[in-house]
């Protein structure tokens, strides 16, 4: 967890740096590089969303709050919602700033998805979350690096062969 604790607070300071307010992300690489969870992109609203300042917060159908539960152990908290409640009204709790905010969107979301949470918005812009998170991905830590030394150490076995 501590990886993604430091991901995310790199990600706020460029927020804050290049005035967001939120980070909204969804089920994507950017998603599971920012908190280890890994879900697949369907009709229901799935989000992490990331304040410039503060918690981030995840959240998910109810079918997923298990899942999340493990992935995120008691790092992020988690706002499950039933089938039948509006995931809106979940997302519409957590948001502070709903005026007048600068709101980076993952590259990925649903525009379905997208046109409703801009209801929750209301009189905010909406940017493609690239402009933060792709000059942070772009240079790899600790981790990163590890796993593709071990992947190039894999393609070279079946290179060999």
């Amino acid at each position: 967890m501590e990886l993604f604790n430091q991901r995310i607070e790199k990600v706020q300071s460029k927020m804050q740096q290049d005035g967001y307010d939120y980070l909204v992300l969804a089920p994507s690489s950017n998603m599971l590089y920012f908190s280890g969870m890994k879900t697949s992109p369907d009709e229901r609203l799935q989000l992490l969303l990331i304040p410039a300042a503060g918690k981030p917060s995840a959240v998910f159908p109810e079918m997923y709050k298990e899942k999340a539960e493990k992935v995120l152990a008691g790092n992020i908290p988690i706002f499950a919602w039933a089938d039948q409640q509006d995931p809106l009204a979940v997302l519409e709790k957590l948001v502070q700033e709903k005026d007048n905010c600068r709101v980076a969107v993952d590259d990925t979301l649903w525009s379905s998805h997208l046109i409703q949470i801009m209801s929750v918005f209301k009189g905010c812009t909406f940017h493609p979350a690239s402009n933060v998170v792709d000059s942070l991905r772009k240079y790899k830590d600790a981790q990163e690096i590890d796993l593709l030394l071990k992947a190039g150490e894999v393609a070279d076995r079946v290179m060999e062969k």
